[in-house]
């Protein structure tokens, strides 16, 4: 009997710990992972353009590690933060370097 007991209760405990387990955190980036098509080379160009991309300042609601996003209805003044979804780096670093990244692939310019 107290073997059934002890069973039981070892089963339940791992049940409720499983059960206070929290969803993993997933982080994401704005980067492009696939290589650019068809940009020119910088051999491929007689001057090259140089450009610099300043630091970017954000609303403080988005300037987060969590995402932020509207709820969907496009006319709702609601938003939710989720707090399991993350970005890899600060979100103004992240759109800095998403901008700086498609302005090099479209133009050929060079990001000093």
């Amino acid at each position: 009997m107290k073997m059934k007991f002890a069973t039981l209760v070892g089963v339940v405990s791992a049940v409720l710990l499983a059960g206070c387990a929290g969803k993993p955190t997933l982080y994401y980036t704005l980067a492009d992972s696939t290589a650019p098509t068809a940009a020119p080379t910088i051999a491929a160009i007689d001057k090259p353009v140089y450009f610099e991309m300043a630091p970017l300042a954000l609303p403080e609601r988005l300037a987060r590690p969590q995402m932020v996003v509207r709820k969907p209805g496009g006319d709702s003044t609601q938003v939710f933060v989720l707090e399991q979804h993350r970005w890899a780096s600060s979100f103004e670093s992240e759109l800095r370097d998403a901008l700086a990244s498609g302005l090099t692939a479209q133009l050929g310019a060079i990001d000093v």
